[in-house]
């Protein structure tokens, strides 16, 4: 069961997308300018938990406060391995 992601466009209203549809969703649909070549500035960005591990990158702002609100224990149990990989190397 994968979790559902609000994306709001470009009318302001939002879009319901399934997290695993997320890629198709702002190559193909996403109509918030992420997709369009001229918008560089609106690439894909990681998730502010990517030098902790996470994975998620987002165009999308909607999509991006929807994984951060939802992701807390992931987000949690990546800062705690992170505690301790850095502990282990200090302890060397």
């Amino acid at each position: 069961m994968s979790s559902i992601l609000r994306c709001s466009k470009s009318d302001g209203s939002l879009t319901s997308v399934a997290r695993d549809e997320v890629e198709r969703h702002l190559a193909e649909e996403c109509d918030n300018g992420a997709s369009s070549p001229s918008s560089s500035s609106n690439k894909n960005r990681p998730c502010s938990f990517e030098d902790a591990g996470c994975q998620f990158r987002s165009a999308c702002r909607s999509a991006m406060e929807t994984h951060l609100a939802e992701a807390s224990k992931l987000h949690l149990d990546l800062m705690c391995s992170l505690v301790q990989r850095q502990r282990a190397h200090i302890d060397k």
